[in-house]
């Protein structure tokens, strides 16, 4: 979903809300390059509620600070889009750390 990547064997499903009774629900998940996905269950970045990429302090002068602001690739159904609710309770994890 961010960066565009689409061979699966290095995409990974990643839980916004892990502990969710549904968290096998489309809205409760991001398809992620392996490497992304280590961040993001890390809390070192995240997707806002306007789905655009946010990223700790931590990930400053690495070669992920260009993710900064990006607009994540969402699904052509809107039903699917992920939980605009989740991905704000996930951000405040990303807050906690520090973030730009």
């Amino acid at each position: 979903m961010i960066t565009g990547t689409d061979y699966p064997l290095v995409l990974k499903a990643a839980h916004i809300n892990p502990d969710c009774q549904e968290a096998e629900n489309p809205q409760n998940g991001l398809l992620l390059r392996s490497d992304i996905n280590t961040l993001y269950e890390a809390n070192l970045l995240t997707v806002d509620q306007d789905y655009r990429v946010k990223l700790s302090r931590i990930l400053e002068n690495t070669s992920y600070e260009d993710l900064e602001g990006k607009n994540v690739y969402l699904p052509r159904d809107a039903h699917l889009y992920p939980s605009r609710e989740a991905l704000k309770k996930r951000e405040e994890k990303l807050i906690s750390l520090g973030r730009r």
